[in-house]
């Protein structure tokens, strides 16, 4: 036979083996529910607490791939644009190239159709050696007329008064 003390009371019963072994279940049994319910509630609070924290990596894991798509969106305009950059600078310097090419041309055109041009005949004439010759003649020839013309005035003022 055992002995148990009441908590409550403090007397001491005697209790056979059978009954010993029932009242030890009972609370055994009500150690191990309430044991096993503060397990099952931990185990459901680091359960929450794991959702949480993979949820909060996952977020963040999410967040610096997109920082990383923006990074490399904005690298991959950067180089775009400096590409455009370059081709129209590109493209400018050629056309510039082009258009002094056309001008020369041009410019050359026009000197050879002046070479081929015939010159008129008082072109042909004056040469550095002959243009005092050439001077000279049209200075007599203007002289001339010039007397001429005073010669004339004089008739006509002759002939006013007679």
């Amino acid at each position: 036979m055992q002995d148990i003390h009441c908590p409550e009371c403090k007397k001491a019963f005697k209790i056979d083996e059978a009954g010993y072994a029932d009242i030890v279940k009972q609370v055994r049994d009500s150690e191990f529910t309430q044991q096993l319910n503060e397990r099952l509630d931990i185990a459901e609070k680091e359960k929450i607490n794991a959702v949480e924290l993979a949820k909060q990596q996952a977020t963040n894991d999410a967040q610096k791939k997109s920082a990383a798509k923006d990074a490399e969106i904005q690298d991959l305009k950067a180089r775009l644009e400096a590409g455009d950059t370059s081709k129209q600078l590109a493209v400018s310097e050629a056309v510039k190239a082009v258009e002094k090419e056309r001008d020369d041309l041009a410019n050359r055109l026009r000197q050879a159709e002046l070479e081929k041009k015939p010159r008129q005949s008082w072109q042909r004439q004056i040469t550095p050696i002959s243009y005092k010759k050439h001077l000279r003649r049209k200075t007599k020839r203007f002289n001339t007329l010039k007397q001429y013309l005073a010669r004339k005035k004089v008739k006509k003022q002759c002939q006013k008064y007679p």
